[in-house]
């Protein structure tokens, strides 16, 4: 059994990896991918980014009780609403 504290390392090394590779894609540090990934309030051109650099786009919608309407594809690079 491998011990606990080298698979918590290991699991720290993967992430690591993965936050280093992101961090290529989106032209920063590997510690602003880090902050990117444990902020709670990201402007929504910084998420758009992220998740483009992670191979996905994020849409937009206004939910109502009774209604959900598209606002749209938020475009990468950009932050804006693409209707």
């Amino acid at each position: 059994m491998i011990p606990v504290a080298d698979r918590i390392y290991d699991r720290h090394l993967r992430e690591l990896a993965a936050q280093t590779e992101l961090a290529r894609v989106l032209e920063t540090t590997q510690a602003n991918v880090s902050r990117i990934e444990h902020s709670e309030n990201l402007y929504l051109r910084t998420l758009a980014d992220y998740v483009g650099a992670l191979g996905g786009h994020i849409e937009v919608n206004a939910v109502f009780d009774d209604d959900i309407v598209p606002l749209g594809l938020v475009e990468k690079d950009r932050g804006s609403v693409a209707a």
